[in-house]
């Protein structure tokens, strides 16, 4: 191939040329210009970005072609890493099971997103939509969406895509909900909030919702979908950081429970809304970055554990505990590092303490 015949006589003249000698080394750099580097440029292989690399830099590489022991080429490397292995880029598959058997798992593995995974969820058949805000997966344009089969595979046919940043998606009945950042999904205008068909990603025009800010969380039951994060403004109407609106086509509900902060996080019990985020006054009573709400009234709950910082992340695990995930180093007034457990009917803190060095965002 031209592009690495020309780079192995780049190499050779570099060695050749190496003295002190101006004349030979203008001679040289005008050789380069002129031939070698559109030679270059033109026909060397883009890098795939699915080989191994390293999570450092690489100082030194040196290539053994001995044959030593039936292995006919060794690459070894120095730098500053501890780490090789294959470029999985921002997502990767793993086995909940450790145990799990190989013949178990997908054949084959989602490699290459290009950018930050922001939100995964399941499609109920074993694979998974996912987005963020990337351009490529395995070398595949995809706009920060795509859907993944339960075999591994990239979802070819399933085409919803976004100008924009995606936090958050809800699989609700055949609808998948999208929000994030954005002000169109596959071309259409959309602000923050959308839905398409979970099947083909296809877009449903007929679901109208937005609003003025980034949409961090979703949940919905009963023909409500609750939205939260940034927004102060839904639909035109006033919405303090949180909000609900119909299922079906997305007119803005009268439910309200307003917060004084960004709402990032939402989980929903049978009777209860659970509510995490930078605030420290919902529905115009103080709650420390956590809070919980009827479901149907938006009416206050006393459920009221605290914590001393952000939280981004809820998970409820029905029906033993409330995980909870953020910046805070207290939980129900304990001593708990970013990650903790409450219980979600008396808010008594949990003994399950992992004790996690830094945020947790997810």
């Amino acid at each position: 191939m031209a592009g690495p015949q020309a780079l192995r006589s780049l190499v050779s003249l570099v060695h050749l040329f190496k003295m002190s000698d101006p004349v030979r080394m203008r001679l040289l750099s005008r050789f380069i210009v002129l031939f070698l580097l559109p030679a270059i440029l033109v026909a060397a292989p883009m890098p795939d970005a699915l080989l191994w690399g390293a999570n450092g830099p690489v100082d030194a590489l040196v290539i053994d072609d001995s044959g030593v022991n039936g292995i006919s080429r060794r690459y070894y490397l120095a730098g500053q890493f501890d780490f090789v292995g294959p470029v999985m880029g921002s997502g990767v598959l793993v086995a909940a099971d450790p145990a799990q058997p190989a013949s178990d798992r997908p054949a084959t593995v989602l490699k290459g997103i290009n950018g930050r995974v922001l939100a995964v969820i399941s499609d109920a058949a074993g694979g998974w939509f996912i987005g963020g805000d990337f351009s490529l997966a395995d070398g595949q344009a995809q706009s920060n969406l795509l859907h993944v089969f339960s075999d591994g595979r990239l979802d070819g046919n399933w085409s919803a895509a976004t100008n924009g940043p995606v936090h958050s998606l809800l699989l609700f009945g055949s609808q998948l909900f999208i929000g994030g950042n954005f002000t169109q999904v596959n071309g259409q205008p959309h602000r923050n909030l959308a839905a398409v068909n979970a099947v083909d990603g296809s877009v449903q025009a007929f679901w109208q919702a937005d609003s003025n800010g980034t949409v961090r969380a979703l949940s919905a039951a009963a023909g409500r979908l609750y939205i939260a994060g940034d927004f102060t403004t839904v639909a035109t109407q006033a919405r303090a950081y949180l909000a609900a609106v119909a299922t079906a086509n997305g007119t803005l509900l009268a439910w309200q429970a307003d917060s004084d902060a960004p709402v990032r996080a939402l989980s929903l019990s049978a009777n209860l809304l659970y509510i995490g985020g930078d605030f420290v006054t919902l529905a115009a009573q103080p709650r420390a970055y956590l809070a919980a709400v009827d479901p149907v009234t938006g009416a206050l709950s006393a459920w009221n554990p605290g914590a001393d910082a952000a939280v981004h992340s809820l998970l409820l695990d029905i029906p033993g505990s409330l995980y909870v995930g953020g910046d805070f180093s207290l939980l129900g007034g304990l001593p708990r590092a970013h990650l903790g457990a409450l219980d979600p009917v008396t808010a008594v803190v949990s003994a399950w303490d992992p004790t996690v060095s830094g945020p947790v965002y997810s």
